[in-house]
């Protein structure tokens, strides 16, 4: 099913149907819903997540639709204890870059949310690469969120403040003042 309606959606691309990402943003969607009973059953082959990460995730961070962009981000992240720590770097590079774009609010929060997702498991130096970008747009959209979707933020600074005592020194003022 999941490649049937992923073939649709590129044959609605291809056609230049003005849609053609809902599809795709559905078996995203769909896909990250299910993923942990996907894992549940790593060792049978029921469906191949990397493989759906590598063809599909990989290629839709990258994508000009800003809501499929986000879906992605999201959907890798709820699959990333798949990932070795090299195959996250994309997605933590895609989740900066969103959280520091002129995207719209809801796409931030895909990024919010990956960035939540993702990082307990990786280690401080690998993060810090990115913390800057991550923790600047983070701060950025404080102002933007509503009282619904702030502990989705405040969520994402406690998990990256927790992952070190010097990312922690350097971004709670700046996050405590805002």
């Amino acid at each position: 099913a999941v490649s049937k309606r992923l073939q649709e959606s590129h044959n609605n691309f291809q056609n230049s149907k003005k849609n053609w990402w809902k599809l795709r943003e559905a078996v995203i969607y769909s896909v990250g819903m299910v993923s942990e009973d996907i894992q549940q059953y790593k060792n049978q082959t029921v469906f191949d997540l990397k493989s759906f990460s590598k063809m599909v995730l990989l290629s839709d961070i990258h994508t000009d639709v800003p809501y499929l962009r986000g879906r992605a981000l999201w959907c890798a992240s709820l699959i990333s204890t798949t990932f070795t720590l090299e195959e996250i770097t994309p997605f933590l590079e895609a989740a900066s870059s969103i959280l520091n774009s002129t995207d719209r609010i809801p796409v931030k929060i895909f990024a919010c949310r990956a960035v939540s997702h993702f990082c307990p498991r990786l280690q401080p130096p690998l993060v810090a690469v990115y913390i800057d970008g991550l923790m600047n747009g983070l701060v950025s959209i404080i102002g933007d969120l509503s009282k619904e979707t702030l502990y989705l933020l405040l969520e994402t600074f406690h998990v990256l403040l927790s992952l070190s005592e010097e990312i922690a020194k350097k971004y709670l003022k700046v996050v405590v003042s805002k």
